[in-house]
């Protein structure tokens, strides 16, 4: 059993045979890029629905008590 879970991080660290380590290397590296993308997305899609409550607040606000002119 050890010398499979070896072979394996051999593989996936990139210390096997070059064109399997390369092809891994790739799609680990298009992984990394992807979560790196996906946390940024659901960042800036947090910071929408702050502003848009906020928006919606100060809305609520501004109609509740609106200014005479």
């Amino acid at each position: 059993m050890q010398n499979i879970k070896d072979e394996l991080q051999r593989i996936i660290l990139g210390d096997g045979p070059e064109g399997q380590a390369s092809n891994l290397q790739k799609v680990r590296h298009f992984l990394n890029s992807n979560e790196e993308t996906s946390i940024a997305t659901e960042k800036q899609q947090q910071l929408k629905s702050e502003e848009t409550a906020r928006l919606l607040a100060f809305a609520d606000v501004f109609t509740s008590h609106p200014r005479s002119i």
